[in-house]
């Protein structure tokens, strides 16, 4: 399933690559998740970087998109430590990234452990209490922190939504930054709770991209486009103390 979901991407970014005349290699940097699957975290002097240098020339003199895809999949994940404020600690599904002194950004992972969606009605009151336990978190650690922002594809959702105070849901927009095709705030999309794809939106996006002419029709060949948010904090403390008043957590 993971070369399939490398595959719609290398796919993608040749398009990206015919359509706007950049060189292939800008495209598979800036279009597709490809560094994160290599082990390169942080965006800071990629180009310069020597693991991407040498996926390069790995890929360089290939032409057939299918043998990219297989040098990318074959290519040896490494560990290559990031300098961000990114931390490996999670609230269930949840963390948190200082985006800047005043501003934190929530992301999602699926570590349910019950084989079931994370965003279902079932595990609703879950993920609940474990927003509550991230923003205790934030409170405490971080008392000047004044925002938050969301930025994925889950925003379209109402199982997402449902998470998070309605005031925020207010200020989703579209994302109009070329960063957010380097993710699964993205390309997450295609792929279900339990890791396998979603085969029909793979195929339509696939056919899809295969007649776009323009980044318009490319950028909609995307079943969900990424939507961006930032709300007040105090909008998330007084959400959550309100539906889990009466819970121990």
């Amino acid at each position: 399933m993971r070369r399939k979901y490398l595959e719609i991407q290398v796919l993608f970014a040749l398009k990206v690559a015919e359509v706007k005349q950049i060189p292939r290699n800008e495209a598979l940097l800036c279009y597709t998740s490809i560094r994160r699957h290599i082990g390169i975290k942080n965006w800071e002097g990629i180009r310069s970087n020597s693991l991407w240098k040498k996926y390069i020339q790995t890929i360089q003199n290939l032409n057939d998109p299918r043998e990219i895809v297989d040098k990318t999949y074959d290519f040896p994940c490494e560990f290559n430590p990031g300098t961000d404020s990114e931390t490996d600690e999670y609230f269930g599904c949840f963390k948190y990234t200082i985006e800047d002194e005043h501003t934190i950004e929530v992301h999602f992972r699926n570590n349910e452990k019950e084989g079931i969606s994370p965003l279902s009605k079932e595990r609703k009151h879950i993920r609940l209490k474990e927003l509550k336990r991230l923003f205790a978190h934030v409170k405490s650690k971080h008392p000047e922190i004044k925002y938050v922002w969301a930025d994925t594809w889950l925003c379209n959702l109402d199982a997402w939504n449902r998470l998070f105070p309605e005031e925020f849901s207010h200020t989703l927009n579209e994302s109009d930054e070329d960063w957010y095709y380097g993710g699964a705030s993205l390309w997450g999309q295609f792929r279900r709770y339990d890791g396998t794809l979603k085969e029909d939106l793979v195929q339509n996006f696939v056919e899809s991209i295969g007649k776009a002419e323009t980044m318009d029709e490319l950028n909609n060949s995307f079943p969900f486009k990424t939507l961006s948010g930032k709300g007040s904090i105090d909008w998330f403390y007084d959400f959550y103390d309100k539906i889990l008043n009466h819970c121990t957590i």
